[in-house]
This record gives structure tokens, C-alpha cells and sequence, in this order.
């Protein structure tokens, strides 16, 4: 083979390379509706959602940490009209580690966030409570972390018509995550206060060596398939 042509296949080599990574990356949104448990952890779509330590509620489903599943119209200060997950929040930083159940990279790309519960509270209205801030950290696939926090709104009034859940993005830099934790910072005042999440949005990463393997497939069924057609004709 010429150098000209070595040169052809690398660079359809590279093109493959791009086109499989750009195809194999799914969008998976969780939104608790699938929701499962193995008897130790909580799974949907391929993701284990951990809630941390054991929950001492007695109404808490599966003592699997410190979480509920909200139905729409059970009562709580936030209500989108679908199930969403409500995190505890019982004066020991509980956090929920988010992680896919193969241990493969994925992306995050957003989610819904409300205030679900403050005790004795009807309405975030009602008192002059601080707002909600949570924490997020993501672990990223080569090393090292990200981080970012976010303050609430404070709107809240359940099933009437207020919109509870605000909507927040993340951007590509959180594209590449082993892991991430939602954590609900320390509020004064209201320590046994509740995070609603819903609609978590996130991405599946294609491995590198299997997007690898692949193209290298394609381009070498191509290539011996042009050798076998020339040896053909040059016979005939």
C-alpha cells in the first residue's frame, strides 16, 4: 500500500472514531417512575441512587437511607403532578451519591429541583425561612472534582398554582462524571427540611477502547473486502 493511501485510512480512522462517539452517547432521564431496590441500593435505568445512611423513619420505604417517593397530591410543599424523590435531610449531612451500575463515565446534563417539606410549614411563604441551597459534587472519570451550589426560590405552595420545581443546567465540563452527590446544605432553623428532585438528566459516555475497537473493525472490513475485489479482477 502507498503512503497515500496508509494516510487515506488513517484519517477514515479518525472520521469513524468521531462519528461512533458522536452516536453512542445516550440521554437517560430519571424520573423516579422506574424506580427499584436490590434490598441495599435504589436502581433505575442502569443508575444507583444511594441516599446514605439508614433511614429511622417509620414510614420511609425500604429503609434505604433517608428518602421518599412523592405522589401528586400526597401533601408535600412541592407538586409537579408526577412522583419525584424526596431526600431527607436528618441533622447528618445525608447526601445522594448518584453512579452508573457498571461503573462507566456519564455525563450530567440538568435536573428539577423544589423545597418538599419544612415541618409545620404550609407554604414557603409562610415564615421567613432561609432558602434551600444544595451542593453538588462531581467526581470525574480521570481524576480530580467539580462543584457548584445553587440557592432555591423558595416557592412552594404544593398542588396549588405556583410552579415549585426550578429547572438547572449544567454544562459539558460535568460531561465525564464516575460519580456525583447531591447534598442539601445545613439550614438554620430548619434542620429536618426535605429536596425534592425530579427529572435528572444524564448521559451515557462511550468507552474509548469499544468506540476504538469498532471503527477499527469497519475500516479493516473495508479495506480487506477492496483487496479481495482487486485480486478478483486482476484473476478474471
Amino acid at each position: 500500500m502507498s503512503a497515500g493511501k496508509r494516510f487515506s485510512y488513517v484519517i477514515s480512522l479518525l472520521l469513524l472514531l468521531g462519528m461512533v462517539t458522536g452516536v453512542a452517547a445516550t440521554p437517560i432521564t430519571i424520573n423516579f417512575n422506574g424506580l427499584s431496590s436490590d434490598g441495599s441500593v435504589l436502581l433505575e435505568q442502569g443508575f444507583v441512587l444511594d441516599p446514605g445512611a439508614r433511614d429511622w423513619s417509620p414510614d420511609a420505604q425500604g429503609y434505604i437511607g433517608h428518602y421518599h417517593i412523592a405522589t401528586p397530591g400526597a401533601g408535600w410543599l412541592a407538586d409537579n403532578g408526577t412522583n419525584f424523590m424526596v431526600v431527607d435531610y436528618f441533622l447528618d449531612n445525608t447526601t445522594l451519591n448518584v453512579y452508573s451500575t457498571s461503573g462507566a463515565a456519564f455525563g450530567l446534563q440538568g435536573m428539577d429541583l423544589a423545597e418538599a417539606l419544612i415541618p409545620g410549614v404550609n407554604s414557603c411563604s409562610a415564615l421567613p425561612l432561609p432558602p434551600y441551597q444544595v451542593a453538588f459534587t462531581g467526581y470525574l472519570a480521570g481524576g480530580g472534582t467539580l462543584s457548584r451550589s445553587v440557592t432555591l426560590d423558595m416557592i412552594c405552595d404544593g398542588a396549588g398554582p405556583q410552579i415549585d420545581f426550578e429547572r438547572f443546567a449544567f454544562d459539558s465540563s460535568w460531561g465525564n462524571l464516575v460519580m456525583l452527590t447531591i447534598e442539601q446544605l445545613t439550614l438554620r432553623g430548619t434542620p429536618f427540611s426535605n429536596l425534592g428532585i425530579d427529572n435528572l438528566a444524564l448521559q451515557t459516555v462511550p468507552e474509548p477502547d469499544s468506540v476504538a475497537l469498532v471503527a477499527l473493525a469497519l475500516v479493516t472490513t473495508g479495506f480487506v473486502r477492496r483487496r479481495r475485489h482487486r485480486a478478483s479482477a486482476a484473476a478474471g
